[in-house]
């Protein structure tokens, strides 16, 4: 068998570490230089029927991505086997791509690497990148991604569903890929990691598009979204919270914790031996996670976040609630700035007075995240028509 010339780079997730972040930069710079000259290609799929779909790279790619809502363009999950082996056929096939290296991308691949690696056995060389985080925080934000729309509380949700069992997934592509598999901590910047797998230049580094494209959406917003489930209909459309993060800064509000001191305690004891088998199962990452304590000591470094987070009464979602609408309103205005002479953008307006009514607050809330919706529509499109917007 001709092996097909060229590297093939795979991103494998995991899910809730910052995939994100690294496909929208990817989706950005769809070409990639490394230090001796080497171009590497981003390769997406745009699935068009159950049966067949279309290969998007270069240009094409960055088009794409600017319809997209989540601001980026991926390879095709684990879900889908069918469509995971119609993109790989198309790589292969690819007379452009031939003999060029890629780099692909998905984050649920973590889950499946006898799946993946069924496909990529014609390639000359496969590499493989995973980036990690600690147990209890990963539980965290994969509660308030999944768990918490599925009508489940977090303890429900973490006896039935919630499981951190990257070490497990990692194992099985260690055996598949040996040495070419490269495990690192997702940190505050996932970037530096990714850069280093690819070899990228150092003019040519890729890094972070959008700082709100990594960012968990702050409690009090997810709080209004779970209220108004037009707005995010179920655990697997989260699309309205990459909308918000492209516009609107969150920074400083408080983000949504589900962990209560109890399960902090139980789940510590419960990870602390799968923890120390996966270091010395990927001894380096093990070294580059040794100084943050969520993962060595995460019962007394999360412990007071857990206790504050008890402390949630009606003045502090009010406080919340009021500072959000600031935030929203500040993104209103930078999205319509953003479509400025291309559209009226009409009365952005509302009645602002001071208040602590719950009730007002949250429709104040709904009524600026559906007009940011409807522009952020109109900008991705193209289709700056009229926008007629009432006062609330």
């Amino acid at each position: 068998m001709v092996k097909r010339k060229g590297r093939l780079l795979i991103h494998i997730g995991a899910g809730k570490c910052g995939s994100s972040a690294i496909q929208s930069a990817l989706s950005q710079t769809p070409r990639i230089v490394s230090a001796d000259g080497e171009t590497i290609n981003y390769v997406s799929w745009w699935k068009t029927h159950e049966d067949s779909g279309r290969l998007l790279y270069g240009r094409k790619l960055s088009r794409a991505t600017r319809f997209s809502k989540h601001g980026y363009s991926s390879a095709p999950g684990n879900n889908e086997p069918n469509q995971v082996g119609l993109f790989f056929d198309a790589i292969k096939q690819s007379r452009r791509l031939r003999t060029a290296s890629s780099i692909v991308s998905h984050e649920s691949w973590i889950q499946d690497a006898q799946l993946i690696t069924s496909h990529t056995a014609d390639f000359e060389q496969v590499n493989a990148l995973a980036f990690v985080r600690p147990p209890i925080p990963w539980l965290n934000s994969a509660y308030w991604q999944w768990g918490h729309w599925s009508g489940f509380n977090f303890p429900k949700w973490n006896k039935v569903r919630g499981k951190w069992n990257m070490s497990e997934h990692l194992g099985q592509w260690a055996d598949q890929l040996g040495g070419h598999l490269t495990v690192r901590p997702a940190g505050k910047d996932v970037f530096e990691g990714l850069n280093d797998f690819v070899c990228a230049k150092p003019e040519a580094q890729l890094k972070s598009i959008d700082k709100g494209t990594n960012q968990s959406s702050p409690r009090a917003l997810l709080r209004v979204l779970f209220r108004n489930r037009h707005l995010r209909p179920s655990a697997h459309d989260g699309s309205i919270e990459f909308v918000l993060s492209r516009w609107c800064d969150f920074s400083g509000l408080a983000p949504a914790w589900a962990v209560t001191p109890n399960a902090l305690s139980m789940l510590a004891k419960r990870y602390d031996p799968i923890i120390k088998s996966f270091f010395d199962a990927f001894p380096d990452c093990a070294a580059r996670c040794e100084n943050d304590p969520n993962w060595l000591t995460p019962e007394e470094n999360l412990m007071e976040r857990c206790e504050a987070n008890l402390d949630d009464g009606k003045d502090r979602y009010v406080e919340e609630l009021q500072i959000l609408c600031e935030r929203l309103s500040d993104g209103l205005r930078y999205a319509g700035s953003k479509v400025r002479g291309k559209t009226d953008l009409g009365d952005t307006e509302f009645d602002g007075r001071p208040t602590e009514d719950i009730a007002v607050l949250e429709q104040r809330a709904v009524y600026l995240i559906e007009l940011i919706r409807a522009i952020d529509e109109r900008y991705r499109l193209g289709v700056f028509a009229h926008v007629k917007l009432k006062r609330q």
